[in-house]
């Protein structure tokens, strides 16, 4: 592979920028590029030790800084490394890169070292995913999760599974293949309760996939009602900030806002909508109601809001069989909770009354939301969460496979027992990057950002 170079801090002016080196002929790059203070040339220094030096662009010094170089294996991508700390303006940070790449080097792509990384088997694929979700958190239980799947708490888990399956395998075809011999370990009974403790585990995986997207990812999240139910002001409210304009005049809101939210460990995606009525006149206002129902297909999670200061309306009821027919997840709230002739009404789903004027009952819907998404309140830093929808894909046809098999283990039929498992096996390989296609893999690592 060719040696390349990136700039890997953020863009913009800092104390230092860090240019990063990788390949067969960094330090090469590197010895033309960077002169030591009290050494002959970079390649005289040892390895992980950090060393002040020039900056050289043809032939002329134009910083100073620190530069430190890794021996592959023993370095981030699997191969020979060097990262080179210079200040960190913008003007000197691109001059650095250009001398890096004028004595040899090429522009690295998005998430390049990374990548090289997970081809060297420095990090599986799950790991090498956890390092985009650690660079794109945005709550610290979002770190936390990602920071263990970096350790390599998700590839435990599915290591454990992996190579059950893979003994079961073998076991299961060598008591087809010599039925006479009565070994202990080959028996159906022993095979049925490995079975059943590996559609657990896969379930168990396949089930936090909820909990493991609500916390890297969000859940689409829409608030949606009449016209003055309070929709807004119970946006600005889980908001924590005026991010909605809240008026007494019917269909204020005409378009979708919305904001990222943090209730608990759980990010929300979170939209307010239009008010919904029929008897409108306003054509801004239709267009804005027809996004309010598109709303409700594309979440995840439907708040619905009912003014608990009056009789439900017609337009309610429309709504309340909107939400029943969604086959989402819908929680109902109950505004204006403080009033004097407040009524909680009877609703067909799980529902909490709320005040947006002096705040009661917020704090008991984000514990429902929550109570949703993390009821177990799965601690962070143990990890071991399914957290996109590529790893959930696979477990979820891998736990199937699983169950399968287990059923035709009960039915007497071993050779297809066996074919489903090597099915799963397959499923199972392709989560962790034992064997992932190639497009799969561009397609993971072209999310990153340039000198990760």
């Amino acid at each position: 592979m060719s040696t390349v170079a990136a700039i890997s801090t953020p863009y913009g002016k800092g104390g230092i920028a860090v240019i990063r080196i990788s390949g067969e002929t960094a330090f090469e790059v590197a010895d033309k590029c960077f002169k030591p203070q009290f050494k002959e040339s970079f390649s005289d220094c040892q390895p992980r030790y950090a060393v002040y030096g020039s900056i050289i662009k043809d032939g002329a010094e134009i910083d100073c800084g620190i530069a430190t170089f890794f021996k592959g294996p023993a370095s981030f991508t699997g191969e020979d490394m060097v990262e080179i700390s210079c200040h960190g303006g913008i003007q000197i940070t691109a001059m650095v890169l250009e001398a890096v790449l004028c004595c040899g080097a090429q522009q690295a792509g998005p998430g390049e070292f990374t990548k090289r990384a997970f081809l060297n088997n420095k990090l599986t694929l799950t790991q090498a995913e956890a390092v985009a979700e650690l660079l794109d958190a945005e709550s610290e239980a979002a770190a936390l999760l990602s920071h263990s799947q970096l350790l390599g708490k998700l590839s435990e888990k599915t290591d454990v599974i992996h190579d059950t399956l893979v003994r079961l395998i073998s076991t299961l075809y060598a008591s087809v293949d010599y039925p006479e011999e009565d070994l202990e370990d080959m028996r159906d009974s022993t095979l049925e309760e490995e079975l059943v403790s590996l559609s657990e585990k896969t379930l168990e995986l396949k089930n936090s996939y909820k909990t493991g997207k609500a916390v890297t990812g969000g859940v689409d999240t829409a608030i949606v009602g009449c016209p003055n139910a309070g929709k807004s002001s119970l946006f600005n409210a889980l908001a924590r900030e005026d991010r909605a304009i809240v008026t007494d005049i019917p269909g204020t809101t005409r378009d979708i806002i919305d904001v990222r939210v943090k209730v608990g460990n759980i990010l929300l995606n979170l939209k307010d909508t239009a008010g919904i009525r029929d008897d409108t006149s306003d054509e801004v206002e239709k267009i804005g109601v027809g996004y309010s129902i598109d709303a409700i297909e594309k979440s995840e999670l439907i708040i619905g809001v009912f003014d608990g200061s009056k009789p439900l309306t017609p337009d309610d009821m429309y709504i309340i069989s909107k939400l029943e027919s969604c086959k989402k997840q819908v929680i109902a709230v109950v505004n204006k909770s403080d009033k004097q002739n407040f009524r909680v009404h009877d609703l067909p789903f799980d529902t909490v009354a709320v005040s947006t004027a002096d705040g009661s009952g917020i704090e008991q819907l984000m514990e429902k939301i929550t109570d949703l998404y993390d009821s177990m309140r799965i601690s962070m830093s143990d990890g071991g969460l399914i957290t996109n929808a590529r790893q959930y894909s696979n477990i979820f046809k891998a736990h199937n496979l699983i169950t399968e098999a287990l059923d035709n283990l009960r039915g007497g039929m071993k050779d297809m027992c066996g074919i489903l498992l090597e099915s799963a096996l397959r499923e199972l390989c392709e989560l962790d990057g034992r064997t992932v296609g190639q497009e799969i893999v561009d397609s993971i690592f072209s999310r990153f950002c340039v000198g990760k």
